[in-house]
């Protein structure tokens, strides 16, 4: 049912909006979060989202994008969740307005076509006709000048066909800008005034207003001075008669008239007379255009020196501009960033409430049902896991065991076809790269047994902790890790103050220290470092390399059976290493700890308790 107090009140809110947008800007703003607000409670869902886009564009015209861009979005949303194609092609508008005035014309390009898309399909006038006119103009800024025309002149075909005559002079004005900055005076001379004849009989001051500065410049260009003095003096009437406005226009344009006219002393003046209005103003477009007109008047002049002065004065405000667009664009990237993860949170919000209604009546309906269903489903999905984990495990397998059995096919087959021509030595050759990849199938047998056994427990150390020495623990680790490689001589170790004899179990540190080890090499190169210290009751490993490094984004991943790095290429492996180190390091009651860059290289360190046998002062190096 309708509220028709409340539509009274809205109506009486919005009257108030569209005379606080003219004189108060922060008034309106207030204004329209009331009646936004007011329309949602009404579910006036066309009147709240239009309210949104009219709030951006207040933000637009005080120069604030970020903020401009929030209700913007909100504006687009509503559109589009209530179906409302006319406001969804406001919210645009409203979207591409923002991104042109920071510079970001792709985007605007963009969403000036999709509203001029719905314009179409709703033959909607007024949105046709904005999109009409932005489009020509991001074109323009974006120097491509064949699509600039291209587009104007089918903007002028559709409205002449219409008879629409709206925004006419501003597609008009706006081809003239393009001609002139493409040096085709002739014909930027005659868009220009009939872009000012259009607008003197639709009292566009606007367009009447830049169109005749821009004709004026035009004139100068072509020499016309009688005509360029009539059309400036005519300029000057309406900034005066309007209450001096556009100042610092007005003086440009009378000073490119002087310049014209070879009163050099007197352009610059009137040059430098802009200029400080538009640096008071904070005008960095229009005060990059008048110093560039100062450089060119200096050098003209021959005045070299002054030329440079303002010529690096125009850098700087180059930069300027360039600097706050840049912070411009950052800070609508963080408002729609923030705006997104609102709309997120709060429908992550509507999901939980909508699951906690469904749980408590499915809990009133059959709670031991329910309990039942989620136990199966619980076990059901752990099988599965199972299942696709030993899926996936046989399938790596099946890819990682081919090569080691065909170097055993190879072989036999040699020694078979080729026996009696086979000297004793290379016979030996063959049996030996036979054993070592049966030893090689056997680790990766072992490899996967550890992970199937082990993915969710910590591996037992079933009470074999022994005497140990730590050095050769460590040579024996480096001795398998280079056979697992087939390298030689790359492994650098380092070792400080180690206790001699000291009570750990020596097969899982072993088999840490191969896992560690053989992934450096694999993985690197270069030299890699395995650095040994002590302190009072650990044991720290470091293994370090300048290899592929991990992607930051993965690193959370790392201890996940099969889970390989995205830039492994390559290089060949199961994915199962640092699992089984991860399962053993909880085994010896230690911890571990990855550091890694990406083209940089990993450091993996390895903490573990010990007990000591001996003394203190029993160490070596």
């Amino acid at each position: 049912m309708v509220n028709v107090e409340l539509i009274s009140r809205i109506d009486e809110l919005k009257d108030q909006f569209n005379q606080a947008k003219h004189s108060d800007m922060h008034a309106a703003i207030q204004l329209a979060d009331q009646i936004y607000q007011l329309a949602i409670e009404a579910e006036q869902w066309s009147v709240a989202s239009k309210i949104q886009a009219e709030k951006a564009f207040i933000y637009f015209e005080i120069g604030q994008y970020a903020e401009g861009m929030v209700p913007a979005q909100h504006a687009l949303r509503l559109a589009l969740e209530h179906q409302l194609p006319i406001e969804e092609g406001y919210a645009y508008f409203a979207l591409g307005t923002a991104h042109a005035y920071t510079g970001n014309y792709t985007e605007a390009l963009e969403f000036s076509f999709k509203q001029k898309q719905i314009a179409l399909q709703s033959n909607h006038l007024e949105l046709l006709e904005l999109a009409l006119t932005a489009i020509p103009y991001v074109y323009r800024e974006m120097e491509q000048f064949p699509e600039a025309i291209a587009s104007a002149e089918e903007g002028l075909r559709w409205l002449d066909e219409r008879q629409a005559h709206l925004q006419k002079a501003t597609i008009l004005e706006n081809l003239g800008v393009t001609y002139h900055r493409m040096k085709d005076y002739a014909r930027a001379k005659d868009y220009y005034q009939q872009a000012i004849a259009l607008a003197r009989t639709s009292n566009n001051y606007g367009i009447l207003l830049y169109g005749l500065a821009s004709l004026s410049n035009c004139l100068c260009e072509l020499h016309d001075i009688p005509a360029a003095q009539a059309t400036f003096d005519e300029l000057d009437s309406l900034c005066q008669h309007q209450g001096n406005i556009q100042p610092a226009m007005r003086l440009t344009v009378k000073a490119q008239l002087k310049r014209t006219m070879g009163d050099t002393a007197g352009a610059i003046a009137d040059y430098q007379s802009a200029l400080e209005i538009a640096r008071q103003a904070h005008d960095h477009q229009a005060t990059a255009i008048i110093l560039d007109e100062l450089v060119r008047t200096y050098r003209q002049s021959g005045d070299y020196e002054a030329a440079l002065r303002y010529f690096e004065d125009l850098h700087k405000v180059k930069t300027i501009s360039t600097n706050e667009n840049s912070r411009k664009r950052h800070d609508i990237l963080n408002a729609l960033h923030k705006t997104a993860a609102l709309q997120q949170e709060a429908e992550i919000q509507r999901l939980r409430k909508e699951q906690a209604e469904w749980q408590l009546a499915e809990l009133k309906r059959s709670e031991a049902d329910r309990l039942e269903k989620d136990k199966l489903s619980y076990h059901l999905k752990k099988e599965q896991e199972l299942a696709a984990r030993k899926e996936r495990i046989l399938h790596h397998l099946h890819h990682e065991i081919r090569t080691p059995l065909t170097i055993i096919h190879t072989a036999t087959e040699t020694m078979n076809h080729y026996r009696d021509r086979i000297s004793d030595e290379r016979r030996q050759q063959y049996f030996d790269r036979i054993s070592d990849q049966f030893w090689r199938i056997n680790k990766l047998m072992d490899d996967i047994s550890a992970v199937l056994h082990g993915v969710e427990t910590q591996p037992e150390s079933e009470g074999r902790s022994t005497a140990i020495d730590i050095h050769q623990v460590c040579q024996g680790s480096i001795n398998t890790a280079h056979r697992l490689t087939h390298t030689r001589d790359r492994i650098a170790v380092n070792t400080q103050a180690i206790p001699r004899d000291i009570w750990l179990d020596a097969t899982l540190l072993d088999e840490v220290l191969v896992q560690l080890l053989t992934n450096s090499l694999k993985f690197s190169e270069d030299r890699v470092q395995l650095e040994v210290r002590a302190t009072d009751h650990e044991l720290v490993f470091s293994v370090a390399d300048h290899g592929k490094g991990i992607p930051e984004e993965e690193l959370h991943q790392i201890y996940q059976p099969l889970f390989r790095g995205s830039n492994v290429g390559e290089v060949r492996g199961l994915g199962l290493g640092l699992t089984i180190v991860r399962n053993y390091v909880k085994a010896l009651m230690g911890k571990i700890h990855i550091d890694s860059q990406v083209e940089t290289g990993t450091t993996v360190t390895i903490e573990v308790p010990f007990v000591r046998l001996n003394t203190p002062d029993s160490l070596s190096s």
